[in-house]
């Protein structure tokens, strides 16, 4: 995810915070926390959504157009495919202004679909990269739970990244849910031409 999987855009932000923890309640639906140990960065999501689960794995898996809807994204694309293995190439900008600053990532990604995507760093402008995503049905929305470690090689000041991290967190986590939402409203109208 991450940035669920685009996440290592977040989590190159995520690792450079420098407050032990950070729990960051919103009316936009998603509960985020931060723990930091150390170097390394933990990340959890938590959100419910109005979908099938089979919608929201459309959106979560859909890397070769992640940049179509994820904002901070310049370019993603599947790059290798090997024994239920694939690896996916991803390129783009994290920060606002003069924080801002180029991200890229090779990453393998398991699946097992309608369940879990798992997302490990091969290379990039990150030290470390592991991620979960996680989907279930509940009450005929589906739940989605996102934890990552990560240690970045990037710095930001303390006081501003912690607020940069929660933003960038909550946008790519709010573009995505809008994407489920989009394209399930545009099969909505498809079946009833």
């Amino acid at each position: 995810m991450l940035r669920l999987l685009y996440a290592p855009l977040l989590s190159a932000l995520l690792a450079i915070a420098a407050a032990p923890s950070f729990a960051a309640p919103n009316d936009d639906g998603l509960d985020l926390k931060l723990n930091i140990d150390g170097d390394e960065v933990h990340l959890d999501i938590s959100y419910l959504i109005d979908a099938k689960p089979r919608e929201v794995w459309a959106v979560l898996t859909d890397f070769e157009r992640m940049p179509d809807f994820i904002s901070n994204l310049t370019s993603s694309k599947i790059i290798a495919r090997n024994s239920g293995i694939i690896t996916v190439e991803q390129k783009g900008k994290a920060g606002a202004g003069p924080l801002s600053f180029s991200m890229d990532s090779v990453r393998e990604i398991q699946m097992k679909p309608y369940e879990w995507i798992r997302s490990h760093l091969v290379s990039g402008s990150m030290k470390k990269f592991d991620g979960i995503t996680r989907i279930s049905e509940e009450g005929g929305k589906t739940r989605v739970v996102y934890h990552s470690d990560a240690v970045s090689a990037v710095w930001i000041p303390p006081i501003v990244g912690r607020s940069l991290i929660e933003s960038e967190a909550r946008e790519q986590f709010t573009q995505l849910m809008q994407e489920v939402q989009r394209r399930k409203q545009l099969a909505v109208v498809a079946n009833n031409r």
